[in-house]
């Protein structure tokens, strides 16, 4: 299933992922079926956020909250900022989300794009970001 994110929110993680460089940017992506309605950037707490994410524990609680009130987790995000938006190896390894939907947002030939996929036990499923 597509992940459908307007052009606004798109740009929003692009300029989000430029503005914390070098360090990854994190958070949750809620809205109804598959379309995204709302953007929650999350504190990233990783002991090195130049090369890890890790979500606030307490704002994340808060942001899940926050989005059961008017729909679903379509997404958790991130960002590759000196990499493609290809899932890593710990990426894959530490995914405890289930069917929720990985976003990247990273380098591609040198330009900064956003990703969707699906991760799975030992294997990951592109999926299309569609604008709407």
């Amino acid at each position: 299933m597509p992940l459908t994110l307007t052009d606004a929110q798109t740009q929003w993680l692009i300029r989000e992922m430029q503005a914390n460089t070098p360090r990854e940017i994190c958070g949750l992506i809620g809205g109804r079926g598959n379309r995204a309605e709302q953007i929650i950037p999350l504190p990233n707490v990783a002991t090195d956020p130049t090369t890890r994410y890790q979500a606030d524990p307490a704002a994340l609680a808060r942001a899940l909250r926050e989005i059961e009130k008017s729909g679903d987790l379509l997404a958790i995000y991130h960002s590759h900022p000196n990499s493609a938006p290809i899932p890593s190896q710990t990426d894959i390894a530490e995914w405890m989300w289930g069917s929720v939907a990985c976003v990247i947002v990273g380098l591609e030939a040198g330009t900064v794009c956003v990703r969707g996929w699906k991760l799975q036990i030992s294997r990951i499923h592109k999926i299309s970001l569609t604008a709407y």
